[in-house]
């Protein structure tokens, strides 16, 4: 004790913090600042896209049309969970940079421990919390849905949504392969829904006429219900195959190459199995999305883990 008061007292504790940990601190605040900003940007931006093309309507009644409320519901469960990973993916990305840059490293800062995911997830799912619960939980409150409060529905499902993604962010955050599927797929999604929206886009009047599927290409010259079913199977048996092969020739693990196929379907499943099979007993539309969703996890899944069994090459990584 009385060395430790001796080394307090001149100062080299402190200087040995600074010198040590100080720039650790200062660095792991940058990672979780830029997470928080960019999912909340991410969070804000989408709603705000959505909210300008008014692809959703609160302000009304959903009865004879509750399933137009489960499909909303799973677009913006599906735009929070978006927020966080791709907040916490491009904090790991820029983490990695800066470490170089400022001479930081250590299995803490370099991405390979479990500290800087940790960090950037949870910058990324608060910041996810404070753009999307105010954006969804108040427009909510004004819509009609007989058997449930809006705006507690709403609240629950967009609070359990972000605890799911900075859960799954911290698993995929720094892993290419997972964050790629996600990033490919959530690409493809904007341009089904884009694709589908403008389908429904009538020479003069209102844009928004009929609700669009999450991940279904919702086009008049497709069945409804076939198209449901196998927009995303088809999609992540493709783009399955071939991330998991491009993860194969980059030399990644075979657990991040079979696990990369179902990784990007997996977040729009999530959505669906938040958002509802639908609360109409007559109305398929939005289970036959839902069940499209589920088995597109198990379609993905496949190739992947096929493209995993191929011989190993030199090395791998993680």
């Amino acid at each position: 004790m009385p060395r430790l008061s001796k080394l307090w007292s001149k100062g080299a504790i402190d200087s040995r913090w600074i010198n040590g940990y100080g720039p650790r601190v200062r660095f792991w605040l940058r990672v979780f600042a830029v997470a928080f900003s960019t999912a909340a940007l991410l969070g804000a931006a989408q709603l705000g896209l959505a909210y300008g093309l008014s692809a959703f309507r609160f302000d009304r009644s959903f009865s004879g049309a509750e399933n137009d409320w489960n499909i909303q519901l799973t677009w913006i469960v599906w735009f929070a969970m978006c927020a966080v990973v791709g907040g916490a993916a491009f904090a790991m990305s820029h983490g990695k940079l800066l470490a170089r840059r400022v001479g930081v490293t250590g299995r803490h800062t370099d991405g390979a421990g479990v500290t800087l995911r940790l960090i950037a997830s949870a910058g990324a799912g608060i910041g996810a919390v404070l753009a999307m619960i105010p954006l969804t939980v108040y427009p909510a409150i004004t819509a009609k849905i007989p058997p449930l409060d809006a705006g507690i529905t709403m609240a629950l499902n967009v609070g359990t949504a972000l605890i799911i993604a900075t859960a799954l962010a911290c698993v995929t955050a720094g892993n290419r392969p997972l964050s790629t599927s996600m990033m490919v797929f959530t690409i493809v999604a904007w341009i089904l829904a884009v694709v589908s929206a403008l389908n429904t886009l009538p020479l003069m009047g209102r844009l928004y006429n009929d609700p669009v599927r999450l991940g279904v290409l919702d086009i008049g010259a497709l069945q409804p219900a076939p198209r449901a079913w196998f927009t995303m199977p088809v999609l992540a048996f493709v783009l399955g195959a071939i991330i998991a092969l491009v993860s194969r020739a980059r030399r990644h693990s075979r657990v991040l190459t079979a696990a990369a196929g179902a990784t990007g379907p997996l977040l729009i499943a999530l959505a669906y199995l938040m958002g509802g099979p639908g609360l109409s007993r007559v109305l398929t539309n939005q289970a036959e999305a839902y069940l499209g969703a589920m088995i597109a996890v198990v379609v993905g899944l496949v190739p992947s883990m096929l493209v995993a069994m191929l011989p190993p090459r030199k090395k791998e990584i993680l």
